[in-house]
């Protein structure tokens, strides 16, 4: 499949953000190092929250952080998804979601998706009173690291949300030669 699609350029900001937190502005020159000259030419032109960019570089960043600051897995990946989706919300935002159920959390979650990405859709559905499944399709790019950072980002609404324990089962994954990438949501 050929990588397609555009994102809002707050993804690429809060991933850069995020990097330069945790890793200082070294940790970053190191992960931009790693990319392909076209991608650290966008990364280093004038990024605006609003606008739209090129999909696949995002994950193509998002592999040079896990590599070069990672512990050769993902879970660097994931961590930036759960500091995006805390980091991200506005004040007014986070009291309001620790007001409402952990599934409405997710389901309104999911349907903003359409504002910040031109591909994929999400499917939402409860289970029992204490769990969700998310469902994204035709997502234009495929890449596990790019699934990574949406357990993340799932993982931080539901701990916006006050659960504790917050679970995000990545049980079927695109890059894994399924269907779709669904994400089996719980929380006690």
């Amino acid at each position: 499949m050929t990588p397609r699609g555009q994102l809002k350029g707050a993804s690429y900001l809060s991933t850069l953000a995020f990097i330069d937190e945790k890793f200082g502005r070294d940790g970053r020159a190191r992960v931009l190092a790693r990319l392909a000259p076209e991608d650290r030419a966008l990364l280093d032109s004038l990024l605006l929250p609003i606008g739209w960019y090129p999909l696949p570089p995002f994950p193509r960043l998002l592999r040079a952080m896990v590599d070069e600051l990672g512990a050769g897995d993902l879970q660097l990946a994931t961590d930036r998804g759960i500091w995006a989706a805390i980091h991200d919300m506005k004040t007014i935002h986070k009291v309001l979601l620790k007001l409402a159920s952990p599934a409405w959390v997710i389901d309104r979650g999911t349907s903003l998706w359409k504002n910040f990405h031109d591909t994929g859709h999400w499917e939402t559905e409860r289970v029992g009173s204490r769990g969700a499944v998310a469902t994204l399709r035709e997502l234009g790019v495929v890449d596990e690291a790019m699934c990574a950072t949406l357990r993340g980002w799932i993982l931080g609404l539901l701990t916006i949300s006050g659960c504790r324990e917050p679970q995000a089962i990545h049980s079927e994954c695109r890059a894994r030669g399924d269907q779709a990438c669904v994400y089996q949501t719980s929380w006690t």
